[in-house]
């Protein structure tokens, strides 16, 4: 698809539009959905064969004529591997991790092989630019990814991605639409250096008390340098993600941080600051809020509200819709 231009591209998107998948997941790929067309190396290697067969004809050789069917019996073979290639995979959905600005985004889209045959060349696509290409194992489950250049703060629609396979030999190129863009968020980036948050602004005591000096608090994510007793082995045994338990004092700290409290000279700089703010504070297990105009996010803990606000200011000024999406 390299070679259309922007009109063509649009007729083909149209034609195709009944067949693109990622509106409902999970999913299986069946013969409908995958298209196949031969690669630029491909049609090259048509044309070669073309000559061939009109040189076999002129001169009346054998061997030449050998050769042209071979090359013939080869293309039509790599067709059919093309194509299995893709059939009968099963897509569980894409992921788009938020990320600060100035960093590339990373797209993932998880797949299982319920086959008894290993897939090769799968490959994540946006457009002119592919991921790493894979193989999957019979009856295993991977997560491919698709690096994009880093893109301004806010929420980024991510259209026209697509799974791909060239395997065996890059002469034919199967493909599948995912038609139903995903999206990532783009927050700012933490500040380097940013002052200490207002002290008595906010700042209070939710009177929970333990029985211990610390509480175990929740899980967290993994850092490097961390020791293996504060690991959650049980979480890792059961989903393969390794987490750390946190454990805060008996006494958690709730926090509120306001757009109004933040200094900076602009506003990209105050929110900044507000992300810096927010980051620290829930590294130190304390409960945090935020206060945009249009919006407040009540005191919590856990990645998934520290999410939740990061997309806040990603989408400031406004509309904040999405950011509630796991």
């Amino acid at each position: 698809m390299r070679g259309l231009g922007p009109a063509s591209r649009r007729w083909f998107d149209r034609a195709t539009a009944k067949r693109v998948v990622g509106n409902a997941w999970p999913l299986r790929l069946g013969r409908r959905q995958i298209f196949i067309l031969p690669t630029r190396f491909g049609l090259l290697a048509a044309v070669t064969s073309g000559v061939l067969l009109l040189l076999a004809l002129n001169y009346r050789n054998g061997a030449v004529f050998l050769l042209d069917f071979i090359l013939v019996a080869l293309g039509w073979i790599t067709i059919i591997a093309c194509h299995r290639q893709l059939a009968g995979l099963e897509l569980w959905g894409l992921e788009a991790p938020s990320v600060p600005a100035g960093e590339p985004l990373r797209i993932y889209l998880k797949l299982t092989n319920p086959s008894q045959w290993e897939r090769f060349g799968l490959t994540l696509y946006q457009g002119r630019r592919a991921g790493v290409a894979r193989r999957l194992n019979p009856g295993s489950t991977a997560r491919l990814m698709l690096q994009l250049p880093p893109r301004p703060r806010g929420r980024h629609l991510l259209r026209d991605l697509g799974l791909k396979s060239d395997y065996p030999l890059g002469i034919f190129n199967a493909w599948v639409r995912i038609g139903h863009p995903g999206e990532c968020f783009v927050y700012p980036r933490p500040a380097d250096f940013a002052p200490p948050p207002p002290g008595d602004a906010g700042l209070g005591a939710t009177g929970r008390q333990g029985d211990h000096p610390e509480d175990f608090f929740g899980l967290v994510r993994y850092r490097p340098g961390d020791r293996p007793g504060q690991i959650a082995w049980h979480v890792y045994a059961r989903t393969g993600q390794i987490q750390r338990k946190h454990f805060a004092s008996g006494t958690c700290m709730s926090r509120w941080f306001d757009l109004a409290e933040a200094p900076g000279d602009d506003m990209e700089q105050r929110l900044e600051v507000l992300a810096r703010w927010l980051l620290d504070a829930s590294r130190a297990g304390q409960l945090v809020g935020l206060r945009l105009p249009g919006l407040d996010l009540a005191p919590k803990h856990g990645p998934a509200h520290l999410t939740r606000c990061l997309r806040a200011l990603a989408c400031y000024p406004g509309p904040y819709h999405g950011i509630n999406r796991p």
